[in-house]
């Protein structure tokens, strides 16, 4: 009797020592269980946030997109514009070129009509203002003299 009373005890122990694992078990599954739920609702809202800003991004992406494409536009009419003045520029130096040369040609002239002038003194217009009509060209002399 001893034997077998001493065998159920070890059953027993044994027994309860698997119940004891198994509710342990359990308990952990449960909370386990538990956590599991509430990192679900945990991903539903962040899966929300998620899907907002991604809908954000696409509606930024098409933005961008639009005014990458009229800062295109506007590049290649800048482009074209600055070809434009470049032309224009070359045809300026050509034009200030010619006047350079022009200018270069005239200003000899110019000093040659004012030593011209020099020699002039009160004398010569007071006889110029003595005569009551003088002859034709006189008075163009007098106007370029004026403007010299």
């Amino acid at each position: 009797i001893k034997l077998y009373t001493a065998m159920v005890g070890k059953k027993v122990d044994a027994l309860e020592d698997q119940k004891d694992r198994l509710t342990n078990g359990l308990t952990k599954l449960r909370k386990t269980q538990e956590d599991v739920a509430g990192l679900e609702e945990d991903l539903k809202e962040k899966a929300v946030v998620v899907a907002e800003k991604a809908a954000a991004a696409d509606v930024f992406a098409e933005e961008v997109g639009r005014e990458k494409a009229k800062v295109q536009e506007e590049s290649e009419k800048a482009a074209v514009e600055a070809k434009t003045c470049q032309k224009i520029a070359a045809d300026v130096a050509i034009q200030q070129e010619s006047c350079e040369k022009d200018l270069a040609a005239a200003v000899p002239l110019v000093k040659e009509a004012e030593a011209a002038l020099d020699v002039l003194d009160k004398k010569d217009f007071q006889e110029l203002k003595a005569l009551a009509k003088p002859p034709a060209g006189v008075d163009l002399v007098c106007e370029a003299a004026m403007h010299l």
